[in-house]
This record gives C-alpha cells, sequence and structure tokens, in this order.
C-alpha cells in the first residue's frame, strides 16, 4: 500500500466512501499546517525541504542530510585566516560563508519519505515535518508522534484514520477535530476526552 491508497483507506473509515485523489485536497488539509519549506541546495541545486521551525532566512543556505559528505569536503578546504579571527563579528561573518542547515533530514528506520523534513523511523510520509516514532501513511502533517492514516493534523500523537484537526491524542476515525482525546468516531467536534460517536460536540 502507498500513501494514496491508504488515503482512500482512511476515506471509506472515516467518511464511509472515497472522496478523490489525494494530491486534490492538499490545500485544504494542509490550510492550518505549516508544511516544510522548499529550498535549493547549494552543493546540487537539488530541492531540500526544511522545517519551518529552523532559524532561516530567505538567503540561508541549504543542504540535504544525504550530501554531508559532499559538504564535509567542502568545509575541510575552508580557512579561516588571521583578519577573520580579530573578533567575534568577524569570526562569524566567516563561519556563515560556510555553515549550512540541513534539510530534508530522514533518519532511522525510515522509508518512502518525500517532501519532508526531520522524520524518524517513519514510512510512507508525504510533504509533512516533525514526524516521529513509527508513524506511518501521513501527508500534510507537522509534529506527529506514533500515528497511522492520518492527513492534515498537527500536535497529534498515537492515532490513526484522522483527517484535519490539530491537538489530537488516542483518538481514531475522527474528522475536523480539536483537542480531542482518547476519542473515536467524531466529527466537526473540539475539546472532548474519551467520547464516542459525537457530531457538532
Amino acid at each position: 500500500m502507498d500513501i494514496h491508497q491508504a488515503w482512500k483507506e482512511t476515506c471509506r473509515t472515516v467518511l464511509g466512501g472515497e472522496v478523490g485523489e489525494l494530491t486534490d485536497y492538499k490545500n485544504y488539509l494542509s490550510r492550518f499546517v505549516r508544511l516544510p519549506l522548499k529550498r535549493s541546495s547549494v552543493i546540487s541545486s537539488a530541492p531540500v525541504f526544511v522545517s519551518q521551525e529552523k532559524p532561516l532566512g530567505p538567503s540561508a543556505p541549504v543542504i540535504a542530510n544525504d550530501e554531508s559528505a559532499a559538504y564535509s569536503n567542502r568545509l575541510s578546504s575552508a580557512r579561516l585566516d588571521l583578519n577573520q579571527i580579530k573578533d567575534i563579528d568577524s569570526i562569524r561573518q566567516a563561519l556563515d560563508e560556510v555553515f549550512c542547515y540541513s534539510g530534508s533530514v530522514v533518519l532511522g528506520d525510515s522509508q518512502e519519505v518525500h517532501d519532508s523534513d526531520s522524520c524518524v523511523d517513519s514510512i510512507h510520509i508525504l510533504d509533512s515535518q516533525e514526524v516521529f516514532e513509527k508513524s506511518k501513511f501521513i501527508a500534510y502533517s507537522e509534529h506527529v508522534r506514533n500515528c497511522d492514516h492520518c492527513f492534515g493534523i498537527s500536535l497529534t500523537a498515537e492515532s490513526r484514520f484522522l483527517i484535519t484537526g490539530p491537538e489530537n491524542f488516542a483518538s481514531s476515525r475522527c474528522f475536523e477535530t480539536l483537542y480531542c482525546f482518547e476519542s473515536s468516531g467524531c466529527a466537526f467536534c473540539a475539546n472532548l476526552i474519551g467520547c464516542h460517536d459525537c457530531l457538532f460536540t
């Protein structure tokens, strides 16, 4: 199963039927989520995705995490001369010219991660950032831990089959929920704890 099939399965589970292709709903799913920024690598000009939490200015140099060997070679040839180390400001300016931010960071046992940054031990991730701890089938989301089949979510953990909504925990089969904890089968709801099969609540 890939991320697009997982979207269709999630729609069948949460909404009772398929509603279309995942990419057709990107704007809807990401309206409350900060997606990774797309930049170009200073080494290869390839696209690099960086989390919006990183203190990047518009001109800050970036590289892809898998370009670290090439970057290491670039750093080994950089040397500071005596004029560059005369004071703290000179040192900072000289180092700004050689240091780069790393993006498209995918670590641990991760697979099939696309257009994302800061993903650890997760599989089938699309256009997301800060996804951790065995999450799978996640798209257009941020700050996710141990979730699966979730689309357009943020600050959410231990949940499955969610479509849009921030700050949910241990919830399942929810649509457009906010601050729902240990709840299931909820739609257009907020501030629920241990509730099931709720609508407009």
